[in-house]
């Protein structure tokens, strides 16, 4: 809330003026306030709006701490929209007194009331970003990004069936735009539709300029239907594109272990450790694959340098003191295993023989 002794008058030229200052603009879009106008959806009340909510309320005073003793009551509760929708039942306007803004022309553009939704999405308020979406549709039915955002929200209130027609309505629209394809491939995927996921997912890569984004996700969905070959070839793909690296060799490695090529795996592991030496997963998923591989003395080397990078996993001794059974060397093994022990990792591995 906003309070003056002097009566306020905003200068909507100022607030785009403010929102292009170095770092506001991108702290900004990381709320997903993606415009200056966008901002607008942080508007709840105005003055008048403020003083039918208080009227007749009792005042908090040292003597009366109202305050004191509600807010420990609503503790761990959620009530944002709850809030958020008693406050909108006293709001007389739907944008605050400012000066040189031409409401009429803000509220012409489908895109204001787009990013209006988009913001409303960062806030959790699905009931309004939906809102805000419809209007962007009513204003302009041609306007393809709308439908994306109400599609998402219906999807998330399992409203499948609409959400499927509106990213369809959106692709019709702009045949060119890849998150509509991404969102849909996402949603047959959940209804285990895996045909229909796979070719959304192709027409999404086939549009993007940066198709990485979405190589990733098919190889995905493909390891998890066990076509490894293809899923390889995503990966592969994917790498070309600015990802995190050592994140896909891992996932490549996975599906190579998968399909019986381990040593295709431990390749890609070691790529991926030359890249970060500091992921304690790869040294981790490198012992695994010189165990399976029976080198046990590479996959002592890796559980210790796991060891190194988190002294205090239980998994990790486990691990190595199962090498070193294998091994024959049960000195060791019981040293493993009894800090595994020690640390919390209780399992049947750990039983002295």
């Amino acid at each position: 809330m906003i309070g003056s002794c002097e009566e306020v008058n905003a200068d909507y030229l100022e607030l785009v003026k403010d929102y292009d200052i170095p770092g506001v603009r991108e702290d900004l879009q990381w709320l997903n306030i993606r415009e200056p106008a966008a901002l607008l959806s942080c508007h709840l009340l105005d003055e008048e709006g403020v003083g039918r909510l208080v009227a007749g309320s009792l005042i908090n005073t040292d003597n009366r701490p109202i305050l004191e003793f509600s807010v420990p009551r609503s503790l761990y509760l959620y009530i944002n929209i709850s809030n958020h929708n008693m406050l909108m039942s006293y709001k007389t306007e739907e944008f605050p007194k400012m000066r040189n803004f031409d409401q009429q022309r803000v509220a012409s553009r489908a895109s204001f009331w787009y990013h209006m939704g988009v913001a409303y999405d960062h806030k959790i308020m699905p009931d309004e970003a939906c809102r805000h979406y419809e209007k962007a549709i009513s204003v302009d039915k041609g306007f393809a990004p709308a439908y994306v955002g109400l599609a998402l929200n219906l999807y998330k209130g399992e409203k499948v069936l609409r959400a499927v027609k509106n990213l369809e309505k959106a692709i019709a629209l702009d045949p060119s735009g890849a998150d509509a394809y991404y969102n849909l491939a996402q949603i047959y995927h959940s209804q285990e539709l895996p045909d229909e996921a796979i070719s959304n997912y192709e027409s999404a890569i086939k549009v993007s300029p940066q198709p990485w984004r979405y190589q990733q996700k098919l190889a995905d969905l493909l390891v998890e239907y066990r076509d490894y070959s293809a899923a390889i070839r995503q990966y592969e793909a994917a790498l070309k594109g600015r990802v995190n690296k050592p994140r896909i060799l891992y996932r490549m490695a996975k599906a190579y272990r998968a399909a019986g090529m381990i040593d295709n795996a431990i390749g890609r592991i070691q790529e991926a450790i030359a890249i970060d030496p500091s992921s304690a997963s790869l040294y981790e998923e490198l012992g695994d694959l010189h165990k399976a591989q029976k080198e046990y003395e590479k996959a002592a080397s890796a559980y210790k340098k796991l060891i190194e990078l988190e002294s205090d996993s239980g998994l990790a001794h486990l691990k190595l003191s199962y090498v070193y059974r294998l091994q024959g060397d049960l000195s060791s093994f019981r040293k493993e295993a009894r800090k595994a022990v020690e640390l919390g990792e209780l399992s049947h591995e750990a039983e002295t023989p």
